[in-house]
C-alpha cells in the first residue's frame, strides 16, 4: 500500500484509535464493577405548599385574612414565600443555606394573629427562624431575624 501525502494514514489512524479504545475484548483476571447509580430526582410538585399558615380575622368590616405560604421550586434550596393579607399580596424567593442542616421549612405563629415567624427545621428538629412577616393596615412587612450561612474548613 503506497501513502500518498498521508491521507490514507490520517484517515486510518483514527479508525485504529478508536478500535483500540473500544472495551469489547475480554479481559481476563479482572473482574469489572457495576457502575454507580445515580440517584434519580423524583419531580417536585411547585404548586403544592409546604407549608402554610393562616388567620382568619372575623371583622364585620374588613377582610383581613393573613396568609404565608412556602412552596418549592427547582432548586431544592429555594423556596418561594407567597403571603396575603387582605386585598394586598406579596412574594420572594427564600434561600437556606445548606442541605447538611435543612430538613424542612417551617412556620410557627408571631406575636399576634397579623405576625408569623418563617424559618427551618434542622435535623435536630429545631426551629430555626429566619424571617418575620407582618400585615397591617395595607402593607405586608418583612423583617429579618437571622441569617445562616457555611463555614467551609480550610
Amino acid at each position: 500500500m503506497k501513502v500518498k501525502n498521508g491521507k490514507v494514514l490520517a484517515v486510518l489512524l483514527p479508525v485504529l484509535l478508536l478500535a483500540a479504545c473500544q472495551p469489547g475484548g475480554k479481559q481476563e483476571g479482572k473482574t469489572q464493577e457495576p457502575e454507580e447509580s445515580t440517584a434519580v430526582r423524583q419531580p417536585v410538585d411547585t404548586t403544592k405548599a409546604v407549608a402554610v399558615f393562616s388567620r382568619n380575622k372575623e371583622d364585620q368590616f374588613e377582610d383581613n385574612d393573613f396568609t404565608v405560604q412556602i412552596f418549592p421550586t427547582g432548586n431544592e434550596l429555594v423556596f418561594r414565600l407567597d403571603m396575603r393579607y387582605g386585598m394586598n399580596h406579596a412574594a420572594d424567593k427564600l434561600t437556606i443555606p445548606s442541605d447538611d442542616i435543612f430538613k424542612e421549612m417551617a412556620i410557627q405563629p408571631g406575636e399576634d394573629n397579623d405576625h408569623c415567624i418563617v424559618g427551618f427545621n434542622d435535623k435536630t428538629g429545631r426551629f430555626r427562624e429566619m424571617i418575620e412577616i407582618s400585615g397591617s393596615r395595607t402593607r405586608i412587612s418583612m423583617r429579618t431575624l437571622r441569617k445562616y450561612y457555611i463555614e467551609t474548613g480550610q
